[in-house]
């Protein structure tokens, strides 16, 4: 056998030993894992900070904790904007924020420190225009905003469930209020810029409508009712929130004796500064 010929046997020993080296290793190294994850079990993996990044590179999922002690997660879209933001804060509150492409915030929902439900929708400009709230007391309350970020109308529940509907001017004034109570009557109040009850139109749990007229202080000085029966009447009060004038079956209450009584109606009286009917017709 020449000298080539051996050196070929050779090089093919020592590529087979190689083999069963490498063979032997891969399967001591595989022994040693099976063992440890046997004794030990899946291990824990501790970092400040974690980034899921696409085929390209580019971060799409975030996960860490800032320095002021808020963990949070950002998901990222293919053209590098956040789009939805996971957040815990120190102080107990928890929430999530839907993002647009503008990098914006459009819709933000969370729990409040204490427990309370919140939900808001917020402009281009950042401005919160719509917001949904459960308060602590478990009253729910939906807040409208202007561009301004001025409340303009309000909408809640009072604590026995009677709905309340407010509308606001742009100082935030109420201007218009609806209520209907639990207890069966419902009205509208007109209010001026200084906030001052002006107007008033209602109905009794009976059905008895009412409207009433009062002047800068809020004091009532015109009432035109009507009762369950049918009969009405219009009172005119002095601003001592005194009756001067009636018509039809008002009642009176006589000033020196406490002593009520209601008028014919179709009756015109008139009364003087301390209560008393001066002049009435028909007598």
């Amino acid at each position: 056998m020449d000298l080539e010929k051996r050196l070929a046997q050779l090089e093919r020993g020592n590529r087979i030993w190689k083999g069963l080296a490498c063979t032997l290793l891969a399967g001591l190294a595989a022994v040693v894992l099976m063992g440890q994850a046997g004794d030990k079990g899946p291990r824990d993996l501790d970092v400040r900070s974690l980034r899921v990044v696409d085929e390209k590179g580019r971060a799409r999922i975030s996960i860490g904790v800032r320095a002021d002690g808020t963990s949070h997660m950002r998901i990222t879209g293919a053209d590098g904007k956040s789009r939805f933001w996971l957040y815990a804060q120190p102080d107990g509150s928890v929430g999530f924020n839907l993002v647009g492409q503008d990098s914006k915030v459009g819709a933000a929902f969370g729990l409040q420190a204490d427990g309370a439900p919140r939900m808001h929708l917020l402009d281009g400009g950042g401005v919160p225009r719509a917001s949904l709230v459960l308060q602590s007391s478990g009253i729910p309350v939906l807040q409208m905003r202007d561009k301004n970020g001025k409340t303009r109308v309000s909408l809640f529940s009072q604590n026995d469930g009677s709905p309340v509907l407010q509308l606001q001017d742009e100082n935030e004034r109420n201007r218009i209020i609806l209520v209907s109570s639990a207890a069966g009557h419902s009205g509208v109040a007109l209010l001026d810029g200084k906030g001052v009850n002006r107007a008033v139109v209602a109905s009794a749990a009976d059905g008895s409508p009412s409207l009433d007229l009062r002047d800068a202080t809020g004091k009532s000085r015109l009432s035109l009712k009507q009762s369950a029966s049918g009969a009405s009447y219009l009172a005119l009060f002095d601003q001592a929130k005194r009756m001067r004038a009636a018509l039809g079956g008002a009642e009176m209450v006589d000033a020196a004796t406490g002593k009520k009584s209601t008028s014919s109606e179709n009756s015109l009286t008139l009364f003087d500064a301390e209560g008393k009917p001066i002049w009435q017709v028909p007598r």
